[in-house]
């Protein structure tokens, strides 16, 4: 039997984000090759854009979001100070042969809130501090989200709407795959409710290693020489191996700034504080409510397909075309995103490596049935930490939304854990 989640939107107990003005709106179209924006604003705000035309009606309607990739200017960025900005399209090199001089086309503008901006971010790790918004996947450059660029040369995350909903996590009685990891951890999975009171970005993918090894850099390697089946692949997700170099939670977080006692604060040095400053923006690692809720994308299932599993181990056909575990993986990683994503556009949140999570853990029963606001964890004085999603060479059980584990966060390195960035919804 299908189980529910219930989710209840609770906005009236949070204030919404004043959203900035745009007026003034001007376009000119130059020629085919460049359309100049113009704009006024009312106060700093996170800027984007679409462009609709009535060339085949007189209903305008939008050009679409991959026809609209080739702008600069002030737009798809945080754009400061009220008055006067501009904005350039080249439709040419986006829009194409669809563009004539005779269309109707006219420029729709719009102001995202610092504090809700839109809902994709892009963080170019080849340069310092550049950091772009898109309305949505539609929008993003380079042929969209699926593109290598994505995997290897930049970050994309997207924004989860969780702000004032409250949900159920954990897993039901029943639940099949539970009952074995409940035999050793006795209310390890209690179902209770939890909300959430901010939006956050998580990850389209997990991280990978061209991404953390060489972009970062965080101070690791892979030796393929040693372990041949490794191979050289840099979009694989970059994780632990005592043999060849590793990425521990150490490596990436340090253990000198402790979750959740010195909040979002991380070790000088460590691979967050480095990609920190080099980009700008606050990131970390989510705690493993916000994982939990990021992965169901709304279902109630073991499953963020709506499905169960059929076994605990075994093949099982509802995990099949969304996560790589033991039953189709080969025993190896896989490059991330090559199964399909849950309904927020997150790949691999079963499946592939687990991600670890802010959330320290000491043991049977450290979760209740009351419900909670932004639970963060244990402050019991443990080097363990909660890894999510399951991993490919494990059996089926694991990869459930709701399967908790916990691992090591000093030196010890495992081949199967990994990591998937978080930041706050807050423009940079």
């Amino acid at each position: 039997m299908k189980t529910l989640m219930f989710a209840i939107a609770a906005t009236s107990a949070f204030a919404l984000s004043a959203t900035p003005v745009v007026s003034d709106v001007v376009i000119e179209q130059r020629n085919s090759r460049t359309v100049k924006v113009t704009y006024n604003l009312s106060e700093d705000a996170v800027v984007t854009v679409d462009f609709l035309t009535n060339a085949t009606a007189e209903v305008w309607a939008s050009i679409g979001g991959k026809n609209v990739t080739h702008v600069w200017g002030d737009c798809n960025r945080l754009v400061k100070g009220s008055g006067p900005h501009t904005l350039y399209w080249a439709p040419e090199k986006s829009w194409g042969a669809q563009f004539a001089d005779t269309f109707s086309v006219k420029a729709e503008v719009k102001a995202w809130a610092v504090d809700a901006p839109p809902d994709y971010m892009v963080v170019d790790l080849c340069a310092e501090k550049t950091v772009r918004y898109y309305a949505s996947a539609d929008f993003l450059p380079d042929g969209g989200v699926t593109n290598s660029i994505y995997k290897t040369d930049r970050l994309v995350l997207r924004k989860i709407p969780a702000k004032g909903v409250t949900w159920r996590m954990g897993s039901p009685t029943g639940e099949m795959g539970k009952k074995q990891s409940e035999d050793n951890w006795n209310g390890w999975e209690t179902p209770h409710y939890v909300t959430l009171t901010e939006d956050f970005y998580l990850g389209v993918y997990e991280l990978t290693r061209r991404q953390c090894i060489d972009r970062i850099p965080a101070g690791y390697y892979w030796n393929t020489e040693a372990v041949p089946y490794l191979e050289d692949d840099p979009m694989r997700p970059v994780a632990g191996n005592r043999y060849v170099g590793a990425m521990t939670y150490k490596a990436m977080r340090g253990i000198t700034k402790l979750w959740p006692g010195d909040g979002h604060d991380v070790a000088e040095d460590c691979a967050l504080d480095r990609l920190r400053k080099k980009t700008g923006v606050d990131f970390d690692l989510p705690t493993e409510a916000q994982w939990e809720f990021a992965c169901r994308a709304g279902t109630g299932s073991a499953l963020y397909n709506g499905k169960e599993l059929s076994a605990n181990d075994g093949v099982n056909e509802g995990l099949e075309d969304i996560a790589w575990y033991k039953g189709n993986a080969g025993v190896r990683m896989h490059v991330v995103g090559e199964l399909k994503p849950n309904a927020f556009g997150l790949y691999d949140m079963l499946g592939n490596v687990c991600e670890y999570c802010l959330d320290r853990i000491t043991g049977r029963g450290d979760i209740g049935s009351d419900s909670v606001v932004d639970p963060k964890g244990s402050t019991a004085d443990t080097k363990y930490r909660i890894a999510r999603g399951g991993f490919y060479s494990g059996d089926a059980f694991y990869s459930r939304s709701a399967t908790r584990q916990n691992y090591s966060s000093y030196e010890n390195a495992e081949s199967a854990i990994g990591f998937r960035l978080w930041a706050p919804a807050i423009a940079k």
